[in-house]
């Protein structure tokens, strides 16, 4: 998960805090850091002994004090135990990481509070260390890509004898294919519509042009250009397969066509 730069309200009563300290750009205001290096704190749960507990409040407001904000942003380790509710779970979590963002995300450690007092700065018995799993998707997303930027040669696929059929039956002039259908024209561009019974005046002003594409189209029948495979499709009302055998074998014409 990956935070977006949005603003993040942090609210505080003691007066030495801004009662809204916002995050501009992901940054957080600046707030004092503890006089000693802080190698491990903890974010609500029961306080931890040696191991400095904060909380933070629930709800809209997500209340924090200065000392919090110190432990959040300045522990070289935080775990955070998150609130039963999902909902308030997840705005602490976004409220932990904005405050702990300095140049990129620093993600907590997802802890049950009941795990040992930590002994080094990377004790892998804290929780699940989502900062880890951050970096570690990161990377992949970035061999991902580094992956995508060159091209792989592949070895040619034989095209199948239905597939060849299928193509040279749609380089076949659609002009022709209009012929075989019946239709007609006066100077090559404009022809009659093949389905004369879709039209008011049987298209005795002709409604068919083709394109330079070899494709076609009436502009009452057709929503778009079309090829001579779908041209046949929807004049004789068959297959695929059986355009392809109307276009290629021309003494199949009279037979293919409907009553």
């Amino acid at each position: 998960m990956r935070l977006r730069r949005r603003r993040v309200d942090a609210y505080a009563a003691a007066p030495s805090w801004s009662s809204r300290a916002s995050t501009r750009r992901g940054r957080p205001s600046p707030t004092r850091a503890p006089p000693g290096y802080l190698e491990w704190g903890q974010v609500g749960g029961e306080d931890g002994g040696a191991l400095p507990t904060v909380h933070v409040g629930s709800g809209a407001q997500q209340l924090v004090t200065p000392e919090a904000v110190t432990v959040i942003r300045y522990a070289a380790r935080l775990r955070m135990v998150p609130p039963p509710s999902a909902r308030d779970a997840l705005a602490t979590f976004v409220l932990v990481a904005a405050l702990r963002r300095r140049a990129d995300d620093r993600f907590p450690y997802l802890s049950t509070g009941n795990e040992p007092a930590p002994v080094t700065k990377d004790d892998p018995t804290q929780g699940i260390d989502l900062e880890k799993l951050r970096r570690e998707a990161a990377k992949y997303r970035q061999e991902l890509r580094a992956g995508r930027r060159g091209a792989d040669m592949v070895p040619p696929v034989p095209v199948s004898p239905h597939n060849k059929r299928i193509s040279e039956a749609k380089s076949v002039d659609v002009r022709t294919v209009l012929t075989r259908l019946g239709s007609s024209s006066d100077d090559g561009n404009l022809w009659h519509c093949p389905r004369p019974s879709r039209h008011s005046n049987g298209d005795q002003n002709p409604s068919m042009k083709v394109y330079g594409d070899n494709r076609t189209r009436c502009h009452r029948c057709d929503a778009e250009k079309v090829g001579p495979i779908r041209l046949v499709i929807d004049v004789l009302g068959v297959t695929p397969d059986e355009a392809a055998s109307f276009i290629l074998d021309s003494d199949r014409v009279v037979d293919m066509r409907p009553a």
